[in-house]
């Protein structure tokens, strides 16, 4: 759930994860 979360909020960060 979180990851959906910081995919939304930031895109680019989630790539980086």
């Amino acid at each position: 759930m979180a990851k959906n979360l910081v995919i939304v909020e930031s895109p680019a960060k989630a790539k980086t994860i």
